[in-house]
């Protein structure tokens, strides 16, 4: 049974393996198959500073991960999301419960945008984000670079109020 929760800080070994494991899977991340690079004291501390953090489990195990992280200052009323899934479980509505999580957390803490940046060519990212209710914003040009070839960018938004 798949459950949505809060991370908490001794998940950190799991994050890891976790992270090189979805680097491997797509292509559509800011990292390979190397994850993060981040040691488990590095992550367990990042948890540990993490204003929104959710991951999604099945039996234990972690299968998804979903973040938001608030601007400062004046930027303190948006929150840029991060969502990641195994690839096993795409299409399976967890990327949608750990969303759900995210928002009513945005929600509670007067967060009133929220952002998120996507490769272009991701087509079933842009599909699910259009059906949270999120608009296009704008286009990074080269925004990615994997093996020496570019792929851009898309900025998308949510407002909340």
């Amino acid at each position: 049974m798949i459950e949505i929760r809060k991370v908490r800080s001794s998940d950190a070994p799991q994050i890891a393996t976790y992270l090189t494991k979805i680097g491997g899977e797509t292509d559509n991340l800011s990292f390979g198959s190397e994850g993060l690079m981040m040691s488990t004291e590095s992550i367990r501390t990042f948890i540990g500073n993490a204003d929104c953090y959710y991951v999604a489990t099945d039996d234990g195990l972690i299968i998804g991960s979903a973040q938001l992280s608030p601007g400062r200052r004046r930027f303190s009323h948006k929150a840029e999301l991060a969502i990641t899934v195994v690839k096993e479980y795409w299409g399976k509505g967890v990327a949608t419960q750990l969303f759900k999580a995210l928002l009513a957390w945005a929600k509670a803490n007067d967060i009133k945008k929220i952002d998120l940046e996507v490769r272009a060519d991701n087509l079933r990212a842009i599909s699910f984000y259009k059906k949270m209710g999120f608009v296009y914003e704008g286009k990074d040009l080269r925004m990615f670079m994997i093996d020496n070839k570019f792929y851009d960018g898309e900025y998308w938004g949510l407002l909340l109020d």
